[in-house]
Parts: structure tokens; sequence; C-alpha cells
């Protein structure tokens, strides 16, 4: 038997050609297994590096400045346009026109609940009548207060 060598113990021990190519197959594996170590330990230090905010801020100033500028200018234009539009809408529920829509939804659905559509536009005229004396009440009011307030 060519390759073989007898231990003396009845089993077959591979030849000395073997022996090197197990050698070597072993030498490769630890070779390989220290360079993949070696490239778990450089990418964990970038990993760290990446995510260290005060190393970055040292790096890369001007990036951090352009994004702080950019999230205060996002928040503070939300915050801005927000206000803007609660502004808006409360201006708009106390104009006639907001109010006169209002009535009109209400005598619409009254009329619609009770089945008599001949007296809705009644109802609605009525409602924009009260509504328009209402304003100029109050606008004749505040004339008179402001006339008196000037006089004294």
């Amino acid at each position: 038997m060519m390759g073989t060598r007898s231990n003396g113990h009845g089993g077959a021990k591979p030849a000395h050609g073997a022996d090197s190519e197990s050698a070597r197959l072993r030498a490769d594996i630890d070779a390989t297994h220290q360079r993949l170590e070696g490239l778990l330990g450089e990418l964990d230090r970038r990993r760290r590096e990446a995510f260290d905010v005060r190393l970055q801020m040292r790096r890369h100033p001007v990036a951090f400045a352009v994004a702080a500028a950019l999230a205060l200018g996002a928040v503070g234009g939300g915050t801005t346009i927000a206000v803007m539009r609660l502004r808006r809408r409360r201006r708009l529920q106390h104009s006639p026109v907001a109010r006169l829509s209002r009535l009109w939804q209400i005598s619409g659905r009254r009329g619609a609940n009770a089945g008599d559509r001949s007296g809705m536009l009644a109802s609605v005229v009525t409602r924009a009548a009260q509504v328009a004396a209402a304003m100029l009440v109050r606008r004749l009011v505040s004339r008179a207060f402001a006339g008196r307030r000037d006089r004294d």
C-alpha cells in the first residue's frame, strides 16, 4: 500500500506528503482567520468613529453647522406655518362669509331632518338678516364708543 504507513496498532497513518498538505491547509486557515479578525477590528473601529458625534463635529464642522441651520429652519418654518394657519383659521371663523356659511349649513340640516324644503329659504334669509343686523349694531356701538373715547 503506497501512501499509508502502519503505526503498529493496526491503524493507518497518512504518509508524509499528506501531513504537509494538512499543515499547509491549517496554516492557510489560520492566516485567513487572522486577516478576518483584522478586518473585523477595522470595521468596528470605523463604526465607532462614524457614530462618535464629537469626533465627527471636529472633523466636519461646516457640515454640522449646515445641518443645524437646516434643522432649526425646518422647525422654525413649521412652527411659523402652523401659527399662521391657526391665526387665519381663527380670523375666518368670525368673518361674515363664514357665519353665513354656517347658517346655510344649519338651515339645510334642519330642512332635511324635518323633510320640509319649502321653509328652508325663508329660514336662511331670516337668519342672514339677523346676522347682518347684529353686525350692523355691533359696528354702530363700536363707533359710538370710539367717538366718545376720542372726545374724553
